[in-house]
């Protein structure tokens, strides 16, 4: 009887983490599915300069909000609703954090205004804003991923479907170049705010609050400087492509940043906040494990086929897809023919040690990782093209995903082999 009830018990879990995937995954596949979409859409709209303005200057903005990216809102997901105050502390937390990134903006506005740089100052202006009102928006719906509710996660992206139909691509004809870009951040920003308001029942405006406890603090702290790693390590590589090589190449290497890890896009759920959850639910490490392993096998597998058709097939595909004026960007798409792969190695360890609430290791490895992701961008001769940087960018992940997986391997063990399986 007890075996048939641990069975039950189990199955119930698996349909739970089942329900969670279908929607983190109709959401991700539709959002990531029209994305592909509009991106080749605008490519054809636009031209690689206008791409490579706006990412200049998203990379300069996210750069620039390090030091703000602070949130408590991962500890909702982990915590999963056990804790009836925390959506008010993290919340608290947020406006302050919300001021402060508003604060940052003006100041980066100001700088390149006072530099004559208009239009990077009026894309950084609306970038900014957007990235300072999401934190809100992040809040809430990492109150709802953690009580295993992903269903408003496919309405927000369908909504954002609808928004960059009937706005975003009509404006691209009148000639707002890399402006047009910038509308599905703050339509979705504005829109997002009250898909996730209903279903969560929950209100987010509280008083601002710094004090959030030693033991929130010390969390955070790691969580933020895990969240500040990661975004260092994604924008980095733009601001130093489009610092030393032009807009045109930035735009170039954007676009097949963005569009050689196809597998990554329709997979990136294995990856993300259902696993995790779902390896939260795990009664013991053996059933980490299998979930773990299966989660592995799915990526990496997703990963190999994104490598053969990218890396034989980059250029048929890049001039078929988005035209003859991206045509710089071949190399650049057979380089990141792997990125999936390295994505896979990055993130599943990653979630393990998430589900380990390990944020102090994850912090650390992924911080130094980063510093010699640094150190080679800038110090080391022969760096500074397109695809060279792409190769780095991928050896960083591939290192920081083997030395994560060795900090957290013990979460994959059992008990009796006197190892620890939570933190």
């Amino acid at each position: 009887m007890a075996n048939l009830l641990h069975g039950l018990r189990a199955r119930l879990r698996e349909r739970h983490n089942l329900r969670a995937h279908v929607w983190q995954s109709l959401a991700n596949y539709a959002q990531q599915g029209f994305g592909l979409v509009f991106g080749i859409i605008m490519a054809r709209l636009l031209t690689p300069a206008d791409f490579g303005a706006f990412g200049f200057a998203a990379a300069t903005v996210f750069l620039a909000l390090l030091p703000a990216t602070w949130s408590l809102a991962p500890n909702l997901v982990a915590d999963g609703g056990k804790t009836p105050s925390l959506l008010r502390i993290t919340a608290a937390f947020g406006w302050c954090i919300v001021f402060v990134r508003l604060g940052i903006v003006l100041c980066l506005c100001s700088w390149f205004l006072i530099r004559g740089q208009h239009q990077t100052a009026g894309l950084c202006l609306f970038l900014g804003l957007a990235e300072s009102w999401r934190e809100l928006n992040n809040i809430q719906r990492a109150y709802l991923e953690g009580m295993g509710n992903f269903k408003p996660n496919l309405i927000s992206a369908l909504v954002g479907i609808a928004f960059c139909l009937g706005v975003v691509v009509p404006v691209s004809f009148l000639g707002w170049g890399p402006f047009a870009l910038v509308l599905p951040a703050l339509g979705l920003a504005f829109i997002d705010f009250f898909i996730y308001r209903n279903f969560s029942g929950r209100s987010v405006f509280v008083k601002p609050a710094w004090n959030i406890g030693s033991d929130f603090f010390r969390k955070s702290f790691w969580l933020w400087l895990s969240s500040a790693s990661e975004i260092a390590l994604t924008r980095l590589d733009s601001w130093f492509i489009g610092k030393y090589r032009g807009i045109n190449a930035l735009g170039d290497y954007n676009r097949a940043f963005g569009y050689a890890p196809i597998s990554h896009m329709l997979l990136s759920s294995f990856v993300a906040t259902p696993t995790l959850v779902g390896l939260n639910r795990c009664q013991t490490a053996a059933a980490r494990r299998r979930l773990f392993l299966r989660t592995a096998a799915v990526v990496f597998a997703g990963g190999f086929v994104n490598w053969v058709t990218m890396f034989f097939f980059a250029r048929p595909i890049v001039l078929f897809v988005f035209g003859s004026q991206w045509e710089g960007a071949i190399p650049i798409f057979e380089a990141y023919a792997s990125l999936s792969l390295a994505y896979a190695c990055g993130f599943l360890p990653i979630t393990l040690m998430l589900s380990g609430r390990r944020y102090r290791e994850i912090g650390l490895i992924r911080i130094v990782c980063v510093g010699l992701f640094a150190s080679v961008l800038f110090l080391v001769p022969g760096t500074r093209s397109a695809v060279s940087v792409a190769w780095l960018v991928q050896a960083t992940w591939l290192l920081q995903g083997v030395a994560l997986l060795v900090a957290g391997r013990f979460l994959l063990v059992d008990r009796h082999l006197g190892l620890r399986t939570t933190s």
